[in-house]
């Protein structure tokens, strides 16, 4: 078992940059994931690791050791699962899984022995001789699970391998997943566009756009501390209001654009009259009733009128318009523990601990666009 090195990985095709100097370092026995929208260069990545791509230029080592990008996928130890399968549907599960072993020369008693262990551990003793076609689409990825790791491998790479599947099968496949790799202790790197997916299976996340890799952390640290708006904007739901600091004290005080109200940061990396971007996590944005005695008890209140909620079941998402024109939206667990209704006027509280500040950026459209 190895750490996986990645030193400033580059590939183009064409005048298309898909990877744009990327460096990481995936540890020994980690799930990784690289989560970012389509077209960010996290599938060309991984099949650059895996050997299916070769970089333009850069370093990958497992371990001390150099991979020369000329080795291939088979003389690298590495299993791979892909979104559509890739099962043959003439042969059956037990041939499936057993193929990776015979075109890597297994003997036969190990092939016996690794298929074995595989297919019990994906849960398809029942269907050792059935046929694709009989299969469900779970079941069938389950097969390309097993026929990864029957290769022995200690590194899965995992390019959208819940993509192919109903949304009522994912959330199940996830925790399967997880608890299959952390079982067999090995290091998987797994490709995703949804962040639910990336947020529930990964010890830690790589956020890319564009080619370039612009976070890593755990999923409480990216949604905690974000270091751009974009990863605010991606990982999670938020806010996003248009300030300048008025002033620092025990918190930054920031006077929203257009004349709009006040509101605090515990961020204090800014000066007076820096143009700033504040970002709330929705589901932090607190209603109050509109009446004098919260405004008293608390002057960390704004106020603003309600002109949309809409129940989504758990939770109600409730539009909230201040006095400058901005919209912040609330989710609000269902039921509310006050009523309030389309057109009524309420206080909003945004605690300065929840409210995050970025510098003001040259592009905010280009920052918020999830592209």
């Amino acid at each position: 078992m190895v750490d996986i090195i990645l030193d400033n990985i580059k590939k183009s095709f064409g005048s298309v940059q898909a990877v744009r100097g990327v460096s990481l370092k995936v540890y020994d026995g980690e799930y990784l994931t690289l989560l970012g929208p389509s077209g960010c260069g996290k599938t060309t990545t991984l099949r650059i690791i895996a050997g299916l791509e070769k970089a333009d230029s850069g370093e990958i080592y497992f371990g001390d050791k150099k991979i020369d990008f000329n080795v291939p996928p088979e003389e690298r130890n590495i299993g791979m699962v892909f979104q559509h399968f890739e099962i043959f549907p003439f042969l059956d599960v037990w041939d499936n899984v057993s193929y990776s072993c015979k075109v890597r020369g297994v003997n036969k008693d190990e092939i016996e022995e690794r298929v074995s262990k595989y297919i019990h551990l994906v849960n398809l003793d029942k269907y050792v001789d059935k046929f694709p076609f009989e299969l469900t689409a779970p079941q069938l990825q389950r097969i390309g699970i097993a026929r990864a790791l029957a290769t022995g491998a200690k590194i899965l790479l995992l390019d959208e391998p819940l993509g192919a599947l109903d949304q009522r099968y994912r959330d199940e496949f996830r925790v399967e997943m997880r608890k299959l790799v952390k079982k067999l202790n090995i290091t998987a790197i797994h490709v995703t566009h949804d962040q639910d997916e990336a947020m529930m299976i990964s010890d830690r996340i790589a956020v890319m756009r564009k080619g370039s890799i612009l976070q890593v952390g755990t999923p409480g640290d990216l949604y905690i501390k974000p270091n751009a708006i974009f990863v605010a904007n991606f990982i999670g739901e938020s806010n996003f209001v248009e300030g300048e600091v008025k002033s620092i004290d025990k918190y930054t005080q920031i006077k929203l654009h257009g004349g709009g109200p006040i509101i605090f940061s515990k961020n204090k990396h800014f000066y007076k009259r820096d143009r700033v971007i504040g970002s709330i996590r929705k589901e932090f944005v607190k209603i109050k009733e509109f009446i004098e005695e919260n405004k008293l008890k608390d002057n960390n209140l704004i106020e603003g009128n309600i002109n949309n909620i809409a129940f989504l079941g758990s939770h109600l998402r409730v539009n909230i318009e201040l006095e400058n024109g901005d919209i912040i939206e609330a989710k609000v667990t269902y039921p509310p523990s006050i009523q309030f209704e389309v057109g009524s006027k309420v206080y909003i509280k945004l605690h300065p601990e929840n409210v995050l500040l970025f510098p003001y950026p040259e592009d905010l459209d280009y920052e918020l666009a999830l592209e």
